[in-house]
């Protein structure tokens, strides 16, 4: 719940729900579908199915890492008990399905966007850079259920809490809009908590360079001194601020150079469909034809002692300044430099 603070005392802001400010529950669902990365910060699941109208089916379904099916219900208001009569209705369905069943779903929605069309097994394994592909009997081997929605009735949260108790996995996940000033604000309730990174504190950041649609796209941006994001990922930018250490990651290769953040806002170029940053590079920059030196995934795991979730355009979790400090270090001595402080160089 936001509050409004004011000499020493607080008092809660009007919130709204989606159907009151923008209407239709696919928007809603297309909202969610199209920035999992963000709102479930944390971890990973990668979106394969999402409803078509008229169609008894969850409104979206995902994958994580392990295989495991993820079902959500989306309700542009107050989420009622009857709802998880639904989505487990729905869940008694798709928890049947073999990976046969799930990648026929799979291909038919991507279908619809007119793009190449993936097994579902090698989808999955670029999605979360695994080493091989999931064997088949491995997907799908459990359920979790996710209901989302403006507010819960008590008869819901007694619902879920029953069904906890009956070893369901089950979970309920609010979201909130408020009009501010003008601004229209979204709000969404990570779980188990939130651990999102305040937005003005400067972070330590690993960023695709998008090598899987745009091979060449690292040599512009090493030559035009910036970081960008192209596309429907334009938006990933937008995480970046002045002042932030970025590690750009190329895939197959790892973490090959490092750089500060150092304009104010990003810039947008529209013939490219991109969006970048400007940096100041704090190692040395590779050019086409010398070798990468690179920070392999492995190296970055064992050196921090965490792993990460590679397969974001925006890495997570973020560094904190002796993670990214050590990681240049490390960089540099690849290319047999030396940075004193890398950190605080401007």
């Amino acid at each position: 719940m936001l509050y409004e603070f004011s000499d020493g005392k607080i008092s809660p802001v009007k919130f709204f729900s989606y159907q009151e400010i923008f209407g239709k529950e696919k928007d809603l669902e297309n909202l969610l579908a199209r920035n999992m990365e963000e709102l479930f910060y944390g971890e990973q699941i990668m979106t394969i199915f999402q409803e078509r109208s008229g169609q008894q089916a969850p409104d979206i379904c995902g994958l994580d890492k392990d295989g495991n099916l993820v079902i959500f219900e989306l309700k542009r208001e107050i989420v009622s008990d009857s709802t998880t009569i639904q989505i487990m209705r729905y869940a008694q369905v798709w928890g049947q399905y073999d990976y046969d069943a799930l990648n026929e779903r799979y291909k038919t929605w991507r279908a619809k966007y007119k793009v190449t069309v993936q097994e579902l097994a090698d989808a999955h394994k670029k999605y979360f850079e695994l080493e091989e592909p999931l064997l088949r009997d491995k997907f799908n081997l459990t359920q979790r259920l996710i209901l989302v929605g403006n507010s819960a009735d008590g008869n819901l949260l007694n619902a879920i809490k029953y069904w906890k108790s009956q070893k369901l996995n089950i979970d309920f996940a609010p979201y909130r809009f408020y009009e501010i000033g003008g601004q229209t604000y979204f709000e969404f309730f990570s779980k188990p908590y939130d651990i999102h990174w305040n937005p003005v504190s400067n972070k330590a950041v690993m960023f695709d360079t998008c090598k899987t649609y745009i091979p060449d796209a690292i040599w512009d941006m090493f030559k035009a001194h910036k970081v960008s994001a192209y596309g429907d990922a334009i938006y990933c930018v937008n995480y970046l601020n002045k002042g932030d250490t970025v590690f750009f990651y190329h895939k197959g290769w790892g973490i090959v150079a490092a750089g500060k953040i150092t304009s104010n806002n990003p810039k947008d170029l529209p013939e490219n469909e991109e969006r970048y940053h400007s940096v100041d590079f704090l190692t040395p920059i590779p050019s086409p034809g010398n070798e990468l030196r690179c920070l392999s995934p492995a190296e970055i795991k064992q050196a921090l002692g965490k792993g990460f979730y590679w397969a974001r355009t925006v890495k997570t979790p973020y560094l904190n300044e002796a993670e990214a400090k050590k990681l240049i270090e490390m960089l540099n001595d690849k290319y047999n430099v030396e940075f004193p402080n890398p950190m605080a160089r401007e």
